[in-house]
C-alpha cells in the first residue's frame, strides 16, 4: 500500500517537505488503507482525508471542510471512487 501512496505522491511533483506530510497523513488513514486494498471503506472519512491532503498542499485557507452529510457523501463519492484509483 505505501508503493501505491508513494507513486501518488511522486505523480503530484509537491516540495519534499510538504509530500512527507501528505505521505504521513495518506499513509495513517484507516479509509485510505481500506480503498487502497479494495475493501469496504468509509467515504466520508476518504472525504476527510482528501481533504486533510489538500489543507497541507494548497493550505487551510483553500480548503472548504463544512461538515459532510454522509448520506451526499456516500451517494456522490461512489462514482468519483471507482473513476478514480490510487
Amino acid at each position: 500500500m505505501d508503493n501505491e501512496i508513494r507513486a501518488f505522491m511522486q505523480s503530484l511533483e509537491l516540495p519534499v517537505q510538504t509530500a512527507s506530510a501528505v505521505f504521513e497523513k495518506l499513509q495513517t488513514s484507516t479509509a485510505v488503507q481500506d480503498y487502497i486494498k479494495e475493501q469496504s471503506s468509509d467515504n466520508t472519512a476518504l472525504v476527510s482525508a482528501a481533504c486533510a491532503a489538500l489543507e497541507l498542499i494548497i493550505g487551510k485557507s483553500n480548503v472548504d471542510t463544512k461538515p459532510v452529510d454522509s448520506a451526499l457523501t456516500d451517494a456522490n463519492w461512489f462514482v468519483e471512487a471507482h473513476s478514480f484509483k490510487l
